[in-house]
């Protein structure tokens, strides 16, 4: 198989490089933006392929969300989550197909994959397009100072666009780089509004639903739910998500304030399954912190339902700006307003259900992100 001749109106055959996919979800951000990109690139006449380690059972797939996709047993050669992933036989098969895409856009983290890959694209001259979610900057993990040295300066400053979210992410990119970046793209994150929005107020439901870590913060979520529980309120809760070391923590909490009857722990999801689950919610509720653009929000703006997230959030000023839900003050007090405002009032749920529809037919839609991202695509081809 060939590259298509890669001129301004030729069609363009992509490769979109991942550091995990797994059947739970685990690494689903990255994920969702590589699909979300293929499927807008695509529509358009284009090829998108994914490559990534994955676990077992995805390993034996050849497409993920209708996207064609070559996936390669992950190996955990390190104790350090994600970074210690590595998948010897995708480095192998990329360096085999390499000439077959004309341009190599690496979703990358510090990880023993999306960094090797990168680097094999350079030596073979392709355009590389650099996109990390916010998961590069300055680090005082084992692995990082070494990874930094070997690979990660080299190609921040060498690919042809790294596309950031936030002028947050920049800065980190840049003190990761440790040097100013010429090279630099904003590209934000974008959706495909559903065929129609539901209506939350029809639901009594607030809907946790990320990884259980640290950062995103799912015992604010509930201790939120208890201190509207305490308050009388006819309000279900539920949280899903994979465990990233905080959900026995959850489990215990939910226990020891007695609320188990009201609060439900569902799990992690397939990514195929998610939009019909936020779909039965009233509101979205992440409380996260340092958070730069969650897909989850997006997803959830996409079926109409409303959406609580902190100022913390690289969201944050798109949902205040579009009407799209609230945005809060990191501390509980400010969580449980705002989630009592959605919760307690039908018409308010209703309306910022509908801006949240709208946002994702418009402003957050997916389809200016692609144009964004064509022009990214073609001005590296241009280079070359």
């Amino acid at each position: 198989m060939s590259a298509p001749n890669a001129g301004s109106e030729q069609p363009l055959r992509i490769l979109h490089v991942l550091t995990y996919v797994s059947a739970t979800n685990v690494f689903g951000g990255p994920t969702s933006v590589a699909v979300g990109l293929s499927k807008e690139c695509e529509r358009r006449g284009h090829e998108a392929v994914i490559l990534a380690p994955a676990d077992d059972a995805t390993s034996q797939r050849s497409t993920w969300q209708d996207v064609p996709a070559q996936f390669f047993k992950a190996h955990r050669v390190a104790p350090l989550g994600f970074s210690g992933i590595a998948a010897p036989a995708g480095l192998r098969w990329y360096n085999e197909h390499a000439d077959d895409f004309d341009v190599v856009h690496v979703h990358m983290a510090r990880d023993l994959f999306t960094l090797p890959v990168a680097a094999l694209a350079l030596r073979k001259d392709k355009p590389l397009i650099l996109q990390t979610h916010g998961m590069v900057d300055p680090s005082s993990r084992l692995l990082a100072k070494p990874l930094d040295l070997a690979l990660t300066r080299r190609v921040l400053r060498t690919a042809d666009s790294v596309l950031y979210l936030t002028d947050y992410e920049l800065r980190g990119l840049e003190a990761a780089a440790g040097t100013p970046l010429g090279n630099t793209s904003r590209l934000r994150n974008g959706i495909r509004a559903a065929s129609a929005p539901v209506d939350p107020a029809a639901s009594n439901e607030l809907l946790f639903m990320s990884r259980f870590e640290d950062r995103k913060r799912p015992d604010h979520f509930v201790r939120m739910a208890h201190r509207l529980i305490e308050e009388g309120h006819d309000l279900r809760f539920a949280l899903v998500g994979p465990d990233q070391g905080m959900l026995t923590e959850v489990l215990e909490l939910i226990d020891r304030l007695g609320i188990s009857d009201r609060v439900a722990y569902e799990g992690a999801l397939p990514p195929e399954k998610t939009l019909e689950r936020v779909s039965r919610a009233r509101a979205l509720v992440l409380p996260s912190v340092r958070e730069p653009f969650p897909m989850v929000l997006l997803e959830s703006m996409s079926v109409g339902v409303p959406v609580i997230c902190t100022t913390g959030c690289g969201l944050a000023e798109d949902v205040r700006s579009t009407g799209a839900g609230l945005v809060c003050e990191p501390d509980l007090d400010s969580l449980v307003d705002a989630a009592r405002s959605i919760a307690l009032d039908d018409a308010t749920a209703s309306m910022l259900g509908q801006a949240a529809f709208a946002a994702a037919q418009g402003p957050l839609g997916i389809e200016q992100v692609g144009d964004d991202l064509l022009r990214v695509y073609r001005r590296a081809l241009a280079l070359r």
